[in-house]
């Protein structure tokens, strides 16, 4: 699977829990800008960007982030 065929965003939601927190911490993390990771407001959402939270992991090519995603 080609990388571009990741999704470039995420909610923030969904990348608390590939940062191993709950629901609750991921928005307030989020609310305050103290989440680990840069995150984008589009109107009332959050949206974190998949480059970040790799980066964040420390995935430094697509074969290791391949992997992740599949579970």
């Amino acid at each position: 699977m080609a990388e571009a065929e990741y999704p470039a965003v995420i909610g923030v939601v969904a990348a608390g829990k590939l940062l191993g927190m709950g629901r609750t911490k991921a928005y307030r993390l989020a609310k305050t800008g103290r989440f680990p990771c840069p995150v984008l407001r589009i109107g009332s959402r959050y949206a974190v960007p998949v480059r970040g939270v790799r980066a964040l992991l420390g995935y430094r090519d697509t074969h290791e982030c391949r992997e992740h995603w599949k579970g």
